[in-house]
Formats: structure tokens, sequence, C-alpha cells
């Protein structure tokens, strides 16, 4: 009887490991296809992000400019280096330099703000001319409305969807960000056209009325 018992545990124990080890595999396998097929997908969308961008100059948006020192374009870049190699986990990485300085200037008003790289996803970052940002503003400063917002390619955010989503959000008077799309020039190149993304804030709850 207990040779019996031993043996079905065994057997329970072989083919439990059996389907782990099997869920580990594809899980793997999986994984390994959708970055295959997201990596397809961000080369072939280069002729669009063109287009996008030619659209951008014609767009009636608001237009910003990021103002940003050398160095501090070095940080971005090793930040954007270390996210390629390390994924999601380059935020926690000791070598992230974190938020470094820029301005942001807007109509007539120069803003100073700190910005870092923004996305633990590739597809925030894969393109090296269009990387998403957070961005703060220093001091007591807004920038319509915000205090603190990401800019990000609108791919990121399935274009149009996220912002009929807040719209929806806003209607039936439940908490909503400020969402938009706005023209974005980073040291005087046309980066074309970013969505513009409100942060956890004070401004946010205020913004639906329900400080």
């Amino acid at each position: 009887m207990r040779k019996n018992i031993l043996r079905i545990s065994i057997y329970l124990l072989l083919s439990f490991c059996c389907i782990i080890f099997g869920y580990l595999i594809s899980e793997t396998e999986f994984d390994d296809r959708v970055k295959q097929r997201l990596d397809r997908f961000l080369i072939a969308n280069t002729k669009i992000a063109k287009e996008h961008k030619l659209l951008s100059i014609k767009s009636t948006a608001n237009t910003i400019e990021l103002l940003i020192e050398d160095k501090n374009i070095t940080k971005l870049n090793n930040q954007r280096k270390l996210a390629l190699e390390l994924g999601n986990k380059y935020r926690y990485d000791k070598r992230n330099t974190k938020y470094v300085k820029g301005r942001l200037v807007y109509k007539n008003d120069t803003i100073k703000i700190k910005l870092r790289l923004k996305g633990g996803q590739k597809d925030h970052y894969i393109d090296p001319l269009k990387c998403s940002y957070k961005i703060k503003l220093r001091g007591n400063n807004t920038f319509l409305g915000m205090k603190r917002f990401s800019i990000q390619h609108p791919f990121t955010r399935g274009y149009l969807n996220e912002w009929y989503f807040h719209k929806f959000l806003e209607y039936t008077d439940l908490i909503h960000l400020r969402y938009n799309y706005i023209n974005v020039y980073i040291n005087g190149r046309n980066s074309g056209i970013y969505a513009i993304e409100e942060n956890m804030h004070k401004n946010l709850i205020e913004n639906n009325k329900l400080k």
C-alpha cells in the first residue's frame, strides 16, 4: 500500500514538474515572438513616422521646444542604452542618471524643467529620435495647467484610443487625465507630434474639481 502511494506521489510530482517546465518554455518562446513582432512593426513604421513628422509641420497643435544641454543629452542617451540592455529593470539600475535639467519654451515663456527617459517597454525608446520622456516643471510653474506630465509617441497609447478614453471619463464625471497632442522640437530638431499625458499630482485632482 505504501509503495503504491509513494509511486503515485512520484508520478504526480514528475507530471507537475513537466507541466511547469513546458509552461516556462512556451512563455519564453511566446515572449520572444511578441518582441520580434514588435521590432518588425516598429521598423516597418519608420515610413509612417516620417509621414507623421511631415503632417506635424501643418498641425495646429500647440508647439513646445525642449532645450537640453549636450551633457544632459548624453545622459538621456545613456539612459536609452541602459533600457535597451536591461529592459524594464533599467529604471532601478544604479547607473541610471534619473532626471536631468532642461528648459521648456512655449510661446514667449521659458520654463525650467527636469526630465528623464520614460517607459518600461521598448516601444517607448526603440526610435532614438522619438523617445518618451517624463517631465517635471521646477518652481511654481505649470504648463497647460499641469505640473507633471509625460510625452510619448502616439503609438504607445494606441493613437486616438487613449484620447477617446479620457474624454469618456470626463463625460461620465470620472477622474480623467489631461491628454492631448503636441508638436515637439528638441534643440531645434522637429520631433513631430507627441501625445502629452498628465501625471499624478494635486493639479490633477483640482482639474477634476475633486479637491
